[in-house]
């Protein structure tokens, strides 16, 4: 009996942590964190500082410099960083509605600023990361926990 009870409590676990990761086109790796929310992906990054963000397989991967996944992140929070980097990206390139207040304009729900309004870091042209690999060319300088990619050259 307490087999049966083991293998059912396993599998109700399997299911539950599968069902957070659907978005992934290719089964992520077994043994990594799964991140639920933007605290936990920071709290994270700061026990992990050398890790970067990468976006791939359909949701975003934690690696660390050598590229070996340290946590993946669930559906619900790639959600959430796919509309921080859509409101990011959105900022950068503007949209037709008119002048864009660079100072003052935050990028909506990721409370990012832009890099004109970075005072004081920008004084020192640096992001406010502690660890931030793209300190020269981040384009957002403020709030920032968790490096992107290269490619995309921000912090969120």
């Amino acid at each position: 009996m307490q087999t049966i009870l083991t293998v059912v409590y396993l599998l109700c676990y399997l299911t539950t942590m599968v069902e957070g990761l659907t978005r992934y086109h290719n089964t992520p790796p077994s043994d990594v964190i799964i991140v639920h929310d933007r605290q936990s992906l920071n709290d994270l990054v700061k026990v992990n500082p050398e890790t970067i963000l990468h976006s791939e397989n359909g949701g975003y991967y934690l690696k660390n410099m050598e590229e070996e996944v340290v946590a993946i992140t669930a559906d619900d929070l790639c959600k959430e960083l796919d509309a921080a980097f859509a409101s990011i990206d959105a900022g950068i390139i503007g949209d037709d509605s008119g002048p864009v207040d660079l100072e003052s304009e935050s990028l909506g729900g990721a409370n990012i600023t832009k890099r004109l309004s970075c005072y004081p870091h920008c004084m020192h042209n640096s992001c406010s990361h502690p660890r931030c690999f793209n300190s020269a060319t981040c384009l957002t300088y403020t709030s920032c926990h968790v490096c992107s990619t290269s490619s995309r050259k921000l912090c969120i």
